[in-house]
């Protein structure tokens, strides 16, 4: 029961890391838009088949999480990158 919470609680922090990644690099989100949609694409993919694997070995759930985390990180930083609002400069 704590172990779960414990994983969502880390997984929650990955909104915040990720606008917290877009706003220190704003000049860098435009160019990389590609790059997220492929990072996220990858790590997804890479996520969901090793949570898979270990349900099915019955290990723990730390490589899974790790590219879970990564994807949700990505998809933050692509969608400030189409929000011209947060890309203007004062």
């Amino acid at each position: 029961m704590i172990q779960e919470m414990l994983v969502i609680l880390l997984l929650a922090t990955a909104f915040p890391a990720g606008l917290l990644i877009a706003y220190c690099t704003k000049d860098e989100l435009i160019s990389g838009r590609t790059y997220f949609k492929l990072i996220f694409a990858i790590s997804l993919f890479l996520s969901i088949v090793l949570f898979l694997i270990e349900i099915f070995s019955s290990s723990s759930l730390s490589h899974s999480l790790t590219f879970a985390y990564l994807s949700i990180l990505s998809v933050v930083s692509y969608a400030k990158s189409n929000n011209k609002k947060f890309l203007s400069y004062r």
